[in-house]
């Protein structure tokens, strides 16, 4: 049986000052000469990766190994008491949560005047924290004490706003926890598919972004409904290729933080998905400045936070920048950066990998492969590549998975694996009608591949690569084919072939000339 990894994975999401604590909480718990919990954390802290077998080689006490799963629960249990003490003072809902337990404790006491000091109190943070049901929980407690009370009229008086508040707070929920369910919809789709090329998939998008809570703002009830009406809105557009309706809803998101260190301190980790989702919008609308000068405010976060405070978000942002980097510097051919910054990742990667979720593995793994292929690296970018060719299970972001193995294909060209490619090219074939993600472009795509197979000569080859180049550019495209185009440069990649270029220099020649004919 595997070990669980739980023990492990909690302690690695430890700061110093949370281990420092959970020392001296420990140190209040030691009931005799030995701690054993503790001596098992810091056997697994230790640790780079969970060794189990490791772990016991190092206990001699015969008693300990006996009960060693006993501790390991024990341990994490005590983690989490440990940690919940040491943030009740730093957070505001938790310590709303502590002040209910003692409202509590001082209501079967009978309490009841000392009840009605604490529930100010209670009162006062939840108008901070702005949460609709903590104002239900703090009403039904009114409602308690005043049946309670020996004041007659101001019973009677709460009794008949009572309905009216509640009726008012479950509305509120009722209407947020409807932004909800459609946010984890949308959520859904990007997560199992990563766009709407899919015919089914666009309908159903376009039935969620027609629900009456997403035609207008007024319909929202509270400021977490604005934000996920908006959210939910630039989600649905990105995924459809509506890329200014997106690009103006995470503005006016993004608005509400520029130029306030307040609420940027108070709320980073809301702060840092604005900035990734602006910047992604920025760059689909060719906004370069825009995407340049926020990227550069998500560069400068770990400095206008506290330690305490980037730590919490530090392996969310490690998850965005540098792959906004590596797209940024890819789109542009700068693949002398775009290598600056992955290989900081690779160095990086191991220490956060089993915190990130697929999705965001999969475009690591894209962006390395992409940034190591136009640095001339081919062996490195099929390194990374493989990494989603070999996955197993490819239900996460199918059109990454369909895009790498497009990508593949082309790779294997100027690797020379001349003899791998006319299988490769069937298998890749099958996979996109498999997957139904066999579009317009990759019809043009596969059948002007399945023929170069056989073009030996290297002039023969580039009048190819020229012919492939001139079809693909008076294709019609849809929005979403513009994007897979910008994610890799496939238009680049034939010319660099006639020009007998680098791919970056193609792509810089490519963008100098579209920005002369802008101009």
């Amino acid at each position: 049986m595997r070990s669980s990894t739980h023990l492990f994975d909690l302690i690695k999401t430890m700061s110093q000052t949370e281990k420092r604590h959970f020392k001296v909480f420990s140190g209040r718990q030691i009931t005799g000469d030995k701690n054993q919990y503790v001596q098992l954390f810091d056997l697994v802290d230790a640790q780079v990766r969970y060794d189990e077998s490791d772990i016991l080689n190092h206990i001699s006490d015969p008693q300990f190994r006996k009960q060693f799963a006993v501790v390991k629960n024990y341990l994490y249990n005590q983690l989490l008491k440990s940690l919940s003490e040491y943030h009740v003072v730093r957070d505001q809902q938790l310590q709303v949560f502590e002040m209910f337990k003692q409202l509590n404790v001082l209501y079967n006491r009978n309490l009841y005047k000392q009840c009605e000091r604490l529930l100010q109190r209670i009162s006062k943070r939840a108008e901070i924290l702005d949460r609709d049901s903590i104002w239900l929980e703090i009403w039904f407690w009114r409602l308690e004490l005043a049946v309670r009370s020996d004041d007659v009229e101001a019973h009677n008086a709460f009794a008949k706003a009572f309905p009216v508040k509640i009726k008012e707070l479950v509305e509120k929920i009722e209407n947020l926890s409807g932004y909800q369910v459609l946010g984890s919809e949308v959520s859904l789709v990007m997560k199992q598919k990563g766009d709407a090329r899919d015919k089914k998939v666009k309908e159903h998008l376009i039935r969620i972004i027609g629900h009456p809570l997403l035609s207008d703002e007024k319909h929202c009830r509270s400021p977490k409904a604005v934000y996920n009406f908006h959210h939910i809105n630039s989600f649905i557009n990105t995924l459809l290729g509506r890329q200014e309706e997106a690009y103006v809803h995470r503005k006016k998101l993004l608005n509400v933080f520029r130029n306030n260190d307040e609420i940027i301190l108070s709320k980073p980790d809301q702060y840092l998905v604005l900035l990734n989702n602006f910047i992604a919008s920025a760059f689909r609308t060719n906004r370069m400045q825009d995407a340049l000068e926020s990227l550069e405010a998500m560069r400068k976060l770990p400095f206008t936070l506290k330690k305490a405070q980037f730590q919490k978000i530090e392996t969310r942002w490690f998850a965005y920048l540098p792959n906004l980097e590596m797209y940024a510097a890819v789109y542009d051919g700068n693949f002398d950066f775009a290598m600056k910054v992955a290989t900081k990742v690779v160095d990086e990667l191991p220490r956060f990998e089993d915190k990130l979720n697929k999705s965001t593995l999969l475009v690591f793994y894209v962006n390395l492969s992409y940034t190591f292929y136009g640095a001339g690296k081919f062996e490195s970018s099929l390194l990374w590549l493989n990494k989603i060719l070999n996955e197993t299970k490819d239900s996460t972001r199918e059109n990454l998975h369909a895009q790498a193995r497009i990508f593949d294909l082309l790779l294997h060209y100027d690797l020379e694996n001349f003899d791998l490619l006319e299988s490769k090219i069937k298998s890749t074939y099958r996979y996109l009608l498999k997957k139904e993600q066999l579009f317009g472009i990759e019809r043009v795509m596969m059948r002007y591949l399945k023929r170069t197979v056989n073009v030996v000569s290297p002039d023969s080859f580039r009048a190819y690569c020229q012919s492939f180049l001139e079809e693909l550019n008076t294709t019609p495209k849809t929005p979403l084919e513009d994007e897979m185009l910008k994610r890799f440069n496939l238009p680049a990649w034939l010319e660099s072939k006639v020009l007998q270029k680098s791919f970056g220099e193609t792509i810089k020649l490519r963008n100098k000339r579209a920005s002369n004919n802008e101009s």
